[in-house]
């Protein structure tokens, strides 16, 4: 009889184990937390399944590098989002954190608080009390550290082409696009695309065509009708990767611009082989996925009937504002001189004799 009472005991003991373990397996985690003692924070925020932006990797790869596995960052604002703040600013000052209006305009950004009713920057004052030195603790880091588009990249619309009025049918409209290196914000040079100037070998992951001055007066030709228009495409992620643009230097990550801002140049070409300066169309500032203003030069083809073309020159891009410093640009509308980190891609869309055209 005890060892039937005994074997009974353990078989409702084995019974309540497994139903103790099936129940752990339907454990839910609040939002931003894992169990154990991990959490979702810095690499982790994408690496440690249940956190947000694990799930984001599963639909969307690209997203961030760290999607697959990797640990590009720097401590500076990176995978630990500058976990020191007694040396983040001296060590690099131009840190948008860095600057003395950093936390006065818009919304309470990332590492300020306000401490008797004045907003504090923790990064340039680490020692007030709140600021996380005082308390042995650190400021936390930035949860979009490695996503180009926080809130996902802008739409855009650019106007549908069509057959001009006469045609049956005709072309699509010829497109090409161009990648380059941002110069650096405190070079002489400009960030800029004009295939005369430069050799084929200064453009990496760009259009055949559109890398030679010979195969630039093959996208232009035409007999009488040419125009053009600019589309800015996405930031092409390149950080620490030198073969997205050429030239380009390895440093911090920031999240890709949402707009750049341009000027467009018209050149003809000339008996002789030369160019001909024929004016500045215009300064444009177009958004990511959206097209310029139309760029009809048809009269100078008429004046150079061996070609003209287009140049992009000045480029900046929407990286100004300190604000949108851990959220995105996709509200800044201040421009600079494209980082020399920073890579910038963009299509020029044509459409000539026999082709589609575009309002």
């Amino acid at each position: 009889m005890k060892k039937y009472l005994h074997s009974l005991l353990l078989l409702a003991v084995v019974i309540l184990v497994g139903c103790q373990e099936k129940t752990t397996t339907k454990t839910v985690y609040p939002p931003g937390t894992n169990p154990g003692t991990t959490t979702c924070t810095g690499i982790g925020y994408y690496t440690t399944p249940g956190c947000q932006g694990y799930q984001q990797c599963q639909s969307n790869p690209n997203i961030s590098p760290y999607c697959s596995g990797s640990t590009t960052g720097t401590t500076n604002g990176g995978t630990t989002g500058g976990t020191n703040p007694i040396t983040i600013c001296s060590t690099s000052p131009s840190l948008p954190i860095c600057q003395t209006n950093y936390c006065s305009t818009g919304t309470l950004p990332h590492g300020c608080i306000i401490s008797g009713g004045v907003k504090v920057n923790c990064y340039l004052n680490p020692t007030i009390p709140g600021c996380g030195t005082s308390l042995n603790v650190t400021v936390p880091p930035n949860p979009n550290w490695g996503v180009f588009y926080p809130v996902g990249e802008p739409v855009g619309s650019c106007s549908s082409t069509y057959v001009p009025a006469g045609l049956d049918a005709a072309l699509e409209t010829r497109k090409g696009t161009i990648t380059i290196a941002g110069k650096g914000l405190n070079s002489s040079e400009l960030t800029e695309y004009d295939p005369y100037l430069t050799s084929s070998n200064d453009y990496y992951n760009t259009s055949p065509l559109l890398t030679s001055f010979n195969g630039v007066k093959q996208f232009y030709l035409t007999d009488a009708i040419i125009k053009a228009r600019i589309k800015v495409h996405p930031e092409p992620y390149a950080a620490g990767d030198t073969t997205v643009c050429k030239g380009r230097n390895t440093g911090s990550y920031w999240p890709g611009y949402t707009k750049l801002q341009y000027e467009v140049h018209a050149y003809g070409v000339m008996s002789n082989g030369g160019v001909q300066h024929l004016g500045k169309i215009g300064d444009y500032t177009t958004g990511v996925n959206n097209c310029s203003p139309t760029i009809d030069i048809s009269a100078s083809q008429e004046l150079y009937p061996r070609g003209v073309y287009l140049a992009v020159r000045n480029i900046k891009e929407n990286k100004g504002c300190n604000q949108d410093w851990w959220a995105g640009w996709q509200n800044c509308n201040q421009y600079r001189k494209v980082r020399s980190q920073s890579c910038v891609r963009f299509e020029i869309e044509v459409a000539a004799d026999g082709t589609k055209t575009f309002n």
